[in-house]
């Protein structure tokens, strides 16, 4: 009895998502659609630790469901030291990375390594009652909001961008917003749906 509902509740969780991202998506106008799916991306996630990991983890997951190659771009240029924009798209370019997915989480900035680079693109403005603050007790996110951008690796033009919030279900948290999971999950599809992503075979026949 209980499935049939947890199946309706993520459901409805995540079209509320997808309703929030759609709502605080920016420039839509000069968003530019890619010639052909971007299959191999590397992702970019600046937030607490904790939820970075998080983040790459379903990142990798929900690449892998719509047959796409993801890379964490924070293990392809540690952060030992400082990096030219032009040595990151060649690095990009080397392992034939056609797409960077950027994920800023709360206000989380670009880390001072990467200062200057194609990872410190302008991030969709979030405004009104879906950009609610990290609200936190003791250190542990309650709901916090998320900035996502899909930019071409080689020539840095936005392809996709929105935003959306998500919920820690567990101490203290109300159980209302949808999980890491859930959001990436949301981001993948929306992704797909727009034609800014597609599986490596896709257009190479």
């Amino acid at each position: 009895m209980f499935a049939p509902i947890r199946a309706t509740c993520l459901a409805l969780a995540a079209m509320m998502l997808s309703a929030c991202a759609g709502a605080l998506v920016q420039g839509e106008g000069s968003l530019e659609v890619p010639i052909r799916p971007v299959s191999r991306l590397a992702a970019y996630v600046t937030g607490p630790a904790s939820l970075v990991s998080s983040f790459q983890a379903n990142i990798a997951v929900e690449a892998a469901r719509h047959g796409l190659a993801a890379e964490n771009a924070l293990l392809l240029f540690p952060l030992t030291r400082a990096y030219a924009d032009s040595e990151i798209r060649q690095g990009l370019a080397a392992r034939s990375i056609e797409g960077l997915l950027i994920i800023n989480i709360g206000d989380a900035g670009v880390q001072r390594e990467y200062a200057g680079t194609i990872f410190q693109g302008r991030s969709p403005v979030v405004s009104g009652p879906g950009a609610a603050a990290v609200a936190s007790v003791h250190g542990y996110p309650r709901q916090t909001t998320f900035t996502a951008r899909l930019l071409d690796a080689a020539t840095g033009r936005r392809l996709w961008e929105g935003a959306g919030q998500f919920g820690e279900k567990g101490f203290l948290s109300s159980g209302t917003s949808p999980t890491i999971s859930e959001s990436v999950a949301v981001v993948f599809d929306d992704l797909q749906t727009k034609g800014a992503v597609g599986p490596q075979d896709a257009g190479r026949s």
